[in-house]
């Protein structure tokens, strides 16, 4: 790319929100830029007269805003783009650290230095399979990724958080709230320019599940670094306490604190040492241990009605790849006979359990999927795909499509509603025109999908823990009138009514008080 307008297109094309910042500077020319809405097209008028990218005195500098505003769609799929920041810091008094003003006047101890600290840093990016895009201008890398909106949503990023630190080393996710600078931009105090070294974009699906779990927020799960937090002396008092599997499991650097948690359960269990449980965790742990959330965990491990009906721990392990090592306590407390017996339970959809009669004289949209005049609750992990499924549905029978032989439209519908209090109204309705190719882009009337988004205000986002409040169903039940849809997609209970996904009975609260109304 030899002009700024080329550089601005190809951020643009991929869905940067992009910002002017001033000359030689981090600090963006609008005031209150936090707030404010995404410029779009118009920052090309702003940089219309600033081509020359070799003029670097009076040129404004480029960045964007990761996070909520920068959003990208690919094959149906949208993405927000966060930057995983590696920065390579002076320290003083420190051998490890570097000194940025010798290094950039190519003295040869600190380019030596920063190498190999750089590479180190790098490294670990690349642990989790991310590439660096960018060589800031302090000799630093800058990483674009996309994550998918409903896992992004999901994790409820913090503006920037420290993911790794050690002397001269400094890793960060930024998300919104955040400014990052872009290539071609100079930095304020090395005068060096921020280079696009790789065009290839990190894309971060569902099937990437430990970058996922290595950013999602501290409180959903242990901080692994303070496992790894033993000295030799503590270290030799654990190995005649606990299990030498659970040591190296432990101080295994590819384990975060969620799988340690799991896997050390799972062991315990499997091995009859579940009385020890809660002692291993409390040596490893120490103060931040959590013996209320273990509980849970072991529960949900133990309770067979559990494991034969919803199998939630059975499906974690599966997500950590560690079922296989401990599916023989699971098999023996569903009192199966074989491994596959307890895999049709947990994989296939019972009919029994259902709170219609299937001899009955129900009627369908969908057969033995979607009943006519019944609230279904489609319920996965995230990241399972449940709003895309689920507004596929809803076309499939707007237009009397069949899925395939097994899923089969049985009554058409005229018009359907989206509600949602995950994405806003031009994500939703991206999504759907996405989603409109499969059947050749028809022609659409606008009575025929309607969009409720978050910002409607249709239910309370201040008094949390009182949503499940009948008046909140009662000025839903107004709306759905007004608009009189044959089918209602709300997406989803959790966040559009700030339940708590982990608790069965305000699920099944909101389910009666929704079958009410």
């Amino acid at each position: 790319m030899e002009t700024y307008k080329e550089y601005i297109q190809f951020f643009y094309d991929n869905g940067f929100d992009l910002q002017p910042l001033i000359a030689l500077s981090k600090v963006p020319t609008r005031s209150g830029w936090t707030t404010e809405p995404p410029l779009k097209d118009k920052i090309f008028d702003i940089f219309k007269n600033e081509d020359n990218i070799e003029d670097i005195s009076h040129r404004r500098n480029l960045g964007f805003r990761p996070g909520r505003t920068s959003i990208f769609i690919k094959d149906g799929k949208t993405y927000n783009i966060v930057v995983l920041d590696i920065d390579i810091k002076s320290i003083e008094k420190d051998d490890a650290g570097i000194d940025r003003k010798k290094l950039f006047r190519n003295d040869e101890s600190e380019i030596e230095k920063h190498k190999i600290l750089a590479a180190k840093a790098y490294k670990f990016a690349k642990k989790y399979s991310i590439n660096a895009n960018t060589l800031t201008g302090s000799g630093g890398y800058h990483c674009y990724i996309f994550i998918e909106t409903f896992i992004f949503d999901n994790l409820k990023l913090k503006a920037n958080r420290t993911l790794y630190k050690s002397p001269g080393i400094e890793i960060e996710l930024l998300a919104s709230g955040k400014n990052v600078v872009l290539p071609p931009s100079i930095h304020p105090e090395t005068q060096k320019k921020y280079i696009l070294k790789n065009l290839n974009f990190n894309f971060i699906d569902n099937i990437n599940n430990n970058f996922i779990q290595l950013i999602r927020p501290k409180e959903t799960y242990v901080d692994s670094n303070k496992i790894k937090e033993i000295n030799y002396e503590s270290t030799k008092y654990i190995n005649n306490e606990i299990e030498p599997i659970i040591i190296d499991l432990a101080n295994n650097p590819d384990v975060n604190g969620y799988e340690f948690e799991l896997n050390c359960i799972g062991y315990c269990l499997e091995n009859n040492l579940k009385d020890k449980i809660h002692h291993y965790f409390k040596i490893f742990f120490g103060p931040e241990y959590d013996q209320k959330r273990t509980e849970t965990l072991i529960n949900k491990a133990i309770n067979k009605d559990n494991i034969r009906r919803s199998g939630s721990f059975i499906q974690m392990l599966k997500d950590l790849d560690s079922y296989e090592k401990y599916k023989n306590y699971f098999i023996k407390h569903t009192e199966k006979n074989n491994d596959n017996e307890l895999e049709e339970e947990l994989e296939t959809l019972n009919a029994k359990n259902f709170d219609y009669n299937l001899d009955s004289q129900q009627e369908w949209i969908i057969d033995y999927l979607i009943a006519k005049n019944e609230i279904i609750i489609l319920a996965a992990l995230g990241s399972a795909g449940k709003t895309t499924f689920a507004i596929q549905v809803a076309l499939h029978a707007l237009f009397n499509k069949n899925f395939n032989k097994e899923i089969v439209i049985k009554n058409k519908i005229n018009n359907f509603l989206v509600i949602t209090g995950e994405a806003n109204f031009k994500q939703v309705n991206q999504n759907i025109k996405e989603l409109l190719k499969e059947f050749n882009n028809p022609d659409v009337n606008p009575e025929q999908i309607k969009i409720i988004a978050s910002d409607y205000a249709l239910f309370s986002t201040t008094e949390y823990g009182k949503a499940v409040k009948s008046k909140y169903f009662k000025k839903l039940k107004e709306e759905i009138e007004n608009i009189n849809p044959d089918l209602v997609i709300i997406d989803s209970m959790m966040s559009t009514t700030e339940i708590n996904f982990n608790d069965s009975t305000q699920i099944q609260t909101n389910y009666r008080i929704a079958k009410k109304h």
